[in-house]
């Protein structure tokens, strides 16, 4: 869990495998910042469908079997495409076409693309089970 995003509109996930999510809501932010020690966990069982309203904080699931996790992403239409070259905003987290993003200090790879460190705390880990 080293990042976190969130969309203008919502996301609709379709879950083929079981993951844990950790989520939190914009309101949680200060001044750019969200503290890890915020989130919350939730285990969803294989077969949901969860909407995530555009004041989720969330981002991609942590697996609980060692096949990984399956599922299906829904967004508005040109979500998560590239902004054209001369696209200006003055809001840090924008990375891409309806699509804010931050990350989690240890992401130096992500801070040197230009995302936003705005996620602090220790790490989220979750140990999958061996199936």
């Amino acid at each position: 869990m080293t990042a976190f995003e969130y969309h203008q509109g919502s996301e609709l996930n379709v879950f083929m495998s079981p993951v844990v999510m950790v989520l939190g809501k914009r309101g949680q932010m200060h001044d750019g910042q969200f503290e890890l020690s915020d989130a919350a966990y939730f285990y969803v069982p294989a077969g949901s469908v969860i909407e995530f309203f555009s004041d989720t904080l969330h981002y991609t699931p942590c697996e609980v079997t060692s096949d990984g996790f399956k599922f299906i992403v829904m967004l508005i239409k040109g979500s998560n495409q590239p902004l054209p070259s001369d696209f200006h905003s003055d809001n840090p987290l924008l990375v891409k076409t309806n699509k804010f993003q931050f990350v989690h200090t240890s992401r130096q790879d992500k801070i040197a693309q230009g995302i936003h460190a705005g996620l602090n705390g220790e790490l989220v880990h979750v140990k999958p089970v061996t199936m």
